[in-house]
């Protein structure tokens, strides 16, 4: 992300000033914006691009208020039949089933991965390419997860890496492709930071 810039803004009326998390999915032409509760689907005339505002709001919303009073992050599945919610006030991660892949409105609840005892404050979330693997960043630190069947019973696998003295308040994580690098993004910092690991898809850094 070197040399990266701002290009353009883009005011989409929907949403209120309380934004909280967005997910574009490579290859598809939907993206996914959580504003207030309630995740706003919308459609892009070409793959990725909203360089020429060429997308719109395509009317179809689910609303997460009935599990989770100050929701966060956001991530599906790589099938997109499941969709994985993370939320502040409840602190835990909640599970919905998509009977439609990627369709936001065909979300129904399905269970809960409770994460209160070992995150204080629980934001940005995502798995590695098996989904074996959750990653999940709160206040200045990175865990991770084992993925099991059902979702409620996956557990913390004992790796944590603190980030306290480059970025606080994490909000934020993407591994890079290859598993070699993960990136992080907060509230107190002025960009994007990135570690490189140890082993793939590990959060233990060099």
């Amino acid at each position: 992300i070197n040399g990266s810039a701002l290009t353009t803004q883009y005011p989409i009326p929907e949403l209120s000033t309380s934004t909280k998390s967005i997910n574009l999915l490579s290859g598809d032409r939907n993206f996914y914006i959580q504003n207030n509760g309630i995740i706003y689907q919308y459609s892009l005339d070409s793959d990725l691009d909203i360089s020429n505002r060429e997308f719109s709001y395509t009317s179809k919303f689910f609303s997460v208020a009935g599990q989770e009073g100050t929701p966060e992050g956001m991530t599906f599945s790589k099938d997109g039949s499941k969709m994985y919610i993370t939320g502040s006030s409840t602190r835990v991660i909640h599970e919905y089933v998509l009977s439609i892949p990627f369709e936001i409105h065909s979300a129904v609840f399905n269970t809960t991965l409770d994460v209160s005892s070992i995150l204080s404050s629980v934001k940005g979330l995502t798995f590695n390419p098996t989904e074996t693997l959750l990653y999940v960043v709160g206040g200045n630190t990175v865990y991770s997860f084992n993925v099991k069947d059902p979702f409620n019973t996956s557990t913390f696998t004992g790796d944590a890496f603190n980030v306290n003295y480059d970025v606080n308040n994490l909000n934020g994580i993407r591994w890079n492709n290859n598993g070699k690098e993960f990136s992080v993004i907060g509230t107190s910092s002025v960009g994007i930071d990135t570690y490189e690991t140890k082993n793939l898809f590990s959060v233990k850094p060099l």
